[in-house]
């Protein structure tokens, strides 16, 4: 499975991927299954795009998604964490993985640290997602709230 996390910078992306990374290792049904975690932060690093035009963020789109498509075809679990607000890049990565994917969007109304690497223009998922509004609520409800999501999909 590749669990998509997407939303704008601040949404909560990074800080409920890893949850999610860390409760799917210790899940006993993924106790034979690697289970990555993919920041497109650290992509950035890795390829050194410090571009935040539209071309710089859909280069780093890309970058991203290759790395989970090679996970994926290895048998891995991938959690990923991206801005990615071009609907088009992200109905190609879940035409390409169809049932092995499921994208959830995180956003919320809240001023975080990470305001000058908002993209003024997201486009909302409009089919086949999650969506969590992250907006003044704790982590912990937030999370409960994905993995009950998760299960009523059948994509634990």
């Amino acid at each position: 499975m590749i669990y998509s996390l997407i939303g704008n910078s601040g949404s909560g992306k990074t800080t409920h991927g890893k949850k999610l990374q860390k409760f799917l290792g210790t899940e006993r049904r993924n106790w034979r299954r690697d289970v990555f975690f993919i920041d497109d932060e650290q992509v950035r690093e890795i390829f050194q795009n410090f571009d935040y035009t539209e071309k710089g963020i859909r280069k780093n789109i890309n970058d991203t998604y290759g790395i989970v498509n090679y996970l994926q075809l290895q048998g891995n679990d991938i959690v990923v964490s991206i801005m990615s607000p071009y609907q088009d890049l992200r109905e190609e990565l879940k035409d390409k993985h169809k049932n092995n994917i499921q994208e959830i969007f995180l956003h919320n109304s809240d001023s975080r640290d990470t305001e000058v690497y908002k993209v003024p223009v997201f486009d909302h998922p409009e089919v086949n997602f999650v969506d969590l509004d992250t907006s003044k609520k704790q982590v912990d409800r937030i999370f409960s709230k994905l993995i009950t999501n998760l299960v009523k999909l059948e994509k634990l």
